[in-house]
């Protein structure tokens, strides 16, 4: 099933590789390293992105549908925004081990399918369409079988307020704190609905 949601001229989907050009566009607007960051207010309530990722890494993530999802968010055949996911068995051994260092983690992951969710980005003034992002992820993550969602959201050094509210808007809640090179992230966790 491609189209998860689909609404006149708006459609979420899996990614295509010719979606690669608009997801960057997307993830430029809205990297740290590209905005105004002499006013940490503005950033934390703005949001923002840490990870930059390739062409490649986004042709590899598309092409590899048994281990990740990349949906992206169309109006009009454009794309608006897009959310990014894997199978923790992917993800670095850095990463992995971060997850690890939480008990309640440790133990969801040892007995659940627990998909990370690795990144959400929107272009600015959009309305709703986060939301309609997540919830086609959730619906892909309760299809493949998964029972819970994991990502981290940077607390220091600049709190990500504008993702964490979103985030707990959508039943997420921090279960921890790890530090990752110079930054310290919330991990955050959701219990999927799994009737």
């Amino acid at each position: 099933m491609n189209k998860h949601h689909k609404d006149n001229n708006i459609t979420v989907e899996m990614a295509a590789l010719e979606d690669i050009p608009g997801i960057i566009a997307v993830l430029e607007e809205n990297l740290l390293i590209n905005k105004d960051r002499s006013v940490i207010g503005d950033l934390e309530q703005g949001g923002f992105l840490i990870a930059r990722h390739s062409v490649e890494d986004l042709h590899d993530w598309i092409e590899d549908k048994e281990n990740h999802i990349v949906m992206v968010y169309k109006e009009a055949q454009k794309i608006i925004g897009y959310i990014l996911g894997c199978n923790l068995s992917v993800l670095s051994s850095e990463m992995q081990t971060k997850i690890a260092e939480i008990q309640l983690l440790r133990d969801i992951s040892a007995t659940n399918l627990v998909l990370y969710h690795k990144q959400i980005a929107i272009k600015p003034n959009q309305k709703g369409v986060g939301s309609k992002l997540l919830q086609s992820f959730f619906d892909f993550a309760v299809m493949k079988g998964c029972h819970h969602i994991v990502c981290f959201i940077v607390h220091e050094p600049i709190l990500n307020k504008v993702s964490i509210g979103f985030h707990q808007k959508h039943g997420f809640e921090c279960v921890g704190l790890v530090q990752i090179e110079d930054l310290k992230d919330g991990v955050y966790l959701k219990k999927l609905r799994t009737n």
